[in-house]
């Protein structure tokens, strides 16, 4: 699936793993002094780890005086900044991705507040009609300086351990003034012919390749055509066919890739396009350019889920997919696209808060926001790691995104969540927006939460209105309010109740009775729009209304700018500062804010969309009858909107039942009992192995009373335990036997070496609480390209386990058995055998053994995914891990797992005589340290 998606393929000299591209986007995240924050490394971290080939960097400022474009924002105009840029690459690295900086000059498309209140710079002194900040144009000595500052910062970025520079020419950056005619009038030998405006990027290029080399990978992102039409501007500028050119003169000066894209930032709605733009839109663009050059084609390209990136390849449309924002909503994208879980991925919708975000909340150092993903870019603050080890029941009540937000996060916490929704359909008001034409998209939010809670085994029960008693049965912990908002109505206006008055649920619904009429739309904010949109899809002359004078004044420039443009294409008239005064059944009248006339408007039927207010009499019955409930989302606060109502859900319960933590020397009963709880090992990934071994060799190592199976099996096992309700995520490798108890089979774990941050909890908790040998130090490799999984393990220098296996089948038809025909989604029961013993000093003064008893681990295993596999093993031993005792007769077959272990009880089968079996006990739990063989690693 995906091979084109997944194949290699070189930026230069540069090998990328797979053709899936990390968009350079900003974040306003990076410390001030323009290193990298360890909000960002840890944001960057998680898109590697998520599996993508290749980073950029979000825009890295070249130049200090005239070349800032954030507040904080990555820098590399001081050479103490390589350090740091240098420890973020190695972070990087180490999941096999490979990054790239982005070195950039906003020129005239930056603020002035920004650089010390001085003048922007440009190609000339034309001044952005988006950014509208007084521009000069640079001198011929500036413009060189510039060009120096460029190839510094490149220098830097390969001594930082950057796998390469790209240079943003693009979206209207200084580069890209130079390269149009709209924006460069200069008539030194930057400016004039098309060889002129090239020649500050191509003398940039040459700079690099003389102080990086000439194998040191650059790529330049440029826009193929800036679509100033969109703004009906007649002055010349970059079209498709000048793109092409340029692209041709890009390569012909060195770099290894073009990176395509278009538009600047008058035409910011081609730019970062909003929800009503069609994925791969931009291919007529893109292809052009793959035709004209033999360099490896990137392009961002609207896309959202895998199967259009594979089409575009096998198309030739581009050599590399770049995902943007597709990698802030899911940045485990790209994994989840290889492993066939498509269903999984949380696709972005187009809402452009991201980008919105950023502009607003980077002057108050904070970070932007995402609609999908409440933890985009506050990975640190938010650590996935907490878990509800208790199961707590938590009711959500409302089904909007606040609501389905609360009730994932709370399932996927571990918590026990039953969600209630009174209509029979999710997503509430979102699942009218995503009704009008073209905003299908949105759509992907509902589905998301759907399949996400599906799978999270989140209770849904649609079509109830719950009364107290209701709620009372189900004994919630946690009470959770999301009914959302309802629709604002003005009893006061004559009319309003009318026939012919509709609200915007009434237009939205595919069931809409409101067909080929001329109708009015009260209200031109957003869901206004939409209405107008549904309106004339359905065959109806519509007149959109507002009191105030602007078109949806507080919603995001770029999608009035695109709803407005479009409507008015269909025949959508606007009129502004007329207010509402009386509903009749043939017209409506206005008053004229401005001139206080009234006006009479004829129509058929009225919409309204006058706004939405908190709908939360429910949280009003329910506060003093329930303990922990919660108000979230717009029934608390109408102002959020999607991101907002999704953030509240996703905060609220990641703070729920959290106990202040107070350190003591003495431990509270209620926390006594935590010590030997339930253990739960969530999201265990890795492989497991079963060979045949010698009968004999068993029964040598085997404690009494157990005895081998009739078949000599062994099992070994390398997991990463990622959510372990006792201690932080590690590594666990573990050697096995088949035994028996008398008629019960188990596994008897001859050894378990640990690695990772949780290792020192989970080596105490694995001897004294559930009686599982467990030893620290080990280093454990596991590592899966594609279909090639390989595990290794070491401990104190010397190499234990080496395994390699091939998804596909297993070695033999016996695995199946032995595996206890394991599959995905399903529930496997099994159990361990152990020994507990206490150890005391006797009356001689000597240390000796007492109080043993054999117990049984019952093991419960939800497996998620399980690939069956053909594999090789090899054993060795050290003095300490005797691993390559037991001898390899023939390998039955392996496995690529992913599953959650429970261990629900521990049952004591018989107590046995301590010196009997602490011989083989000790060597399992400790090295020969113990008998005071010292100096020895």
């Amino acid at each position: 699936m995906y091979e084109k998606l997944f194949s290699p393929a070189n930026i230069g000299k540069v090998k990328i793993k797979n053709r899936l591209v990390m968009s350079p986007m900003g974040t306003g995240i990076a410390n001030l002094d323009g290193t990298p924050s360890d909000e960002m490394i840890r944001y960057y971290e998680e898109r590697a780890k998520g599996g993508v080939g290749l980073i950029y960097t979000e825009v890295c400022r070249v130049n200090d005086i005239n070349g800032a474009a954030i507040l904080k924002q990555l820098s590399l105009t001081n050479e103490r900044n390589i350090p740091r840029m240098s420890e973020m690459v190695s972070v990087v690295h180490k999941y096999g991705t490979k990054i790239f900086c982005q070195l950039h000059h906003p020129g005239r498309e930056t603020n002035r507040a920004l650089i010390g209140g001085n003048l922007c710079v440009g190609a000339s002194d034309k001044m952005c009609l988006l950014s509208k900040q007084e521009t000069r144009a640079l001198s011929t000595e500036e413009v060189k300086g510039i060009i120096s500052n460029y190839i510094t910062a490149a220098k830097r970025a390969k001594e930082a351990g950057f796998d390469g520079v790209e240079i943003h020419a693009a979206h209207g950056y200084l580069p890209g003034q130079f390269l149009s005619p709209y924006t460069n009038n200069r008539s030194d030998e930057y400016g004039g012919s098309f060889e002129n405006r090239m020649r500050f990027v191509v003398e940039i290029i040459e700079g690099i390749h003389k102080e990086c080399g000439f194998d040191y990978p650059i790529t330049v992102r440029f826009s193929t055509d800036e679509l100033l039409d969109m703004n009906g501007v007649k002055e010349n500028y970059i079209h498709s066919k000048d793109g092409v050119e340029i692209a041709k003169g890009l390569e012909k000066a060195g770099i290894d890739g073009i990176n395509v894209s278009c538009g600047i930032y008058e035409t910011g709605v081609s730019v970062i396009e909003p929800t009503t733009y069609s994925q791969a839109w931009r291919t007529y663009l893109i292809k052009p350019i793959k035709e004209a050059v033999s360099i490896p084609v990137i392009a961002v390209n609207n896309v959202r889920e895998p199967k259009v990136a594979e089409e575009l390849l096998e198309e030739g449309v581009q050599d590399f997919v770049a995902l943007g924002r597709a990698l802030i909503c899911d940045p485990f994208w790209a994994n989840k696209a290889l492993e066939g879980r498509e269903d999984e991925i949380r696709k972005c919708i187009g809402c452009l808060r991201c980008f919105e975000s950023l502009n607003e909340n980077s002057p108050r150092n904070m970070p932007p926001e995402c609609s999908m993903n409440p933890r985009a870019f506050k990975e640190l603050k938010y650590d996935e790691e907490r878990y509800d080890s208790d199961h707590h029941k938590v009711l959500v009540i409302g089904g909007g995104p606040a609501g389905m937000s609360a009730a994932v996060e709370a399932a996927r916490r571990g918590m026990s969540v039953t969600l209630l929704e009174k209509e029979d359909k999710l997503g509430g008001i979102i699942y009218y927006a995503s009704k009008a034409p073209k905003k299908e998209m949105l759509d992907w939010l509902t589905d998301w939460y759907q399949e996400e809670m599906q799978r999270l085994g989140v209770d849904i029960r649609l079509g109830v209105d719950p009364s107290i008693e209701y709620i009372e049965e189900l004994s919630p912990d946690s009470i959770i309010v999301s009914t959302g908002a309802k629709a604002i109505v003005p009893s006061k206006i004559t009319g309003i109740n009318k026939d012919n008055v509709y609200g915007f649920e009434d237009i939205l619904d595919i069931d809409s009775k409101v067909k080929n009429q001329k109708v009015i739309v009260i209200g031109s904010g957003i869901t206004g729009l939409e209405c107008a949109s549904q309106l004339n899809h359905f065959g109806c002359e519509t007149t959109v209304i507002d009191m105030l004078d602007s078109i949806a004044p507080g919603a995001n420039p770029s999608i009035v700018q695109d709803d407005v443009r479009r409507l008015m294409k269909e025949g959508t008239q606007f009129k502004l500062s007329r207010a509402l005064m009386e509903v009749r059944d043939d017209c409506i009248l206005v008053k004229n804010t401005k001139t206080n006339e009234i006006e009479t408007m004829k129509c058929d039927s009225v919409a309204l969309s006058l706004g939405i207010t908190q709908n939360n009499q429910l949280f009003s019955k329910l506060k003093d009858k329930f303990d922990n409930i919660h108000l979230v989302g717009a029934a608390r606060d109408t102002k959020g909107l999607i991101h907002g109502a999704t953030a509240e859900g996703f905060e609220c319960v990641y703070n729920l039942f959290e106990i202040e933590n107070r350190p003591s020397f003495k431990l509270a009963d209620s926390d006594l009992k935590k010590y030997s709880q339930n253990v739960e090992m969530r999201d265990q990934e890795g492989v497991t192995i079963a060979f045949l071994t010698e009968f004999d060799a068993i029964k040598k190592i085997l404690p009494p009373p157990l005895k081998p199976y009739l078949l000599p099996i062994a099992n070994v096992s390398l997991s990463k335990i990622k959510h372990p309700t006792f201690t932080d995520e590690y590594y666990e490798a573990v050697l096995g036997i088949y035994a028996m108890y008398n008629d019960q089979l188990g596994i008897y774990p001859l050894s378990l070496l640990i690695d990772g941050a949780g290792s020192e909890v989970a080596q105490l908790l694995g001897r004294e609480v559930a009686g599982w040998p467990k030893k620290v130090g080990a280093v454990c490799e596991l590592t899966k390209d594609g279909d090639l999984v390989t595990a290794k393990v070491s401990r104190h220098g010397k190499q234990l386990l080496d395994m390699k296996m091939k998804i596909g089948s297993y070695n033999s038809p016996l695995a199946n058995l032995v595996f206890q025909q394991a599959s995905p989604n399903k529930d496997i029961k099994g159990q361990a055998f152990c020994y507990k013993y206490d150890q005391f000093t006797n009356e001689e003064g000597n240390c000796d053994f007492k109080d043993a008893v054999l117990v049984s681990n019952i093991c419960d295993y939800h497996y998620k995914d399980w690939k069956p596999g053909f594999a090789s093993i090899s054993l060795s031993s050290s003095k300490d891990d005797p691993w390559g005792e037991l001898p390899i007769s023939s390998v039955i077959g392996a496995a690529y797992q992913v599953n959650d272990l429970y261990l629900p009880a521990t049952n004591i089968l018989e107590e046995v005589e301590a010196r009997k079996v602490v011989p083989y006990l000790i060597p399992a739990r400790y090295d020969r340290t113990v008998l005071m063989e010292v100096d020895r690693i």
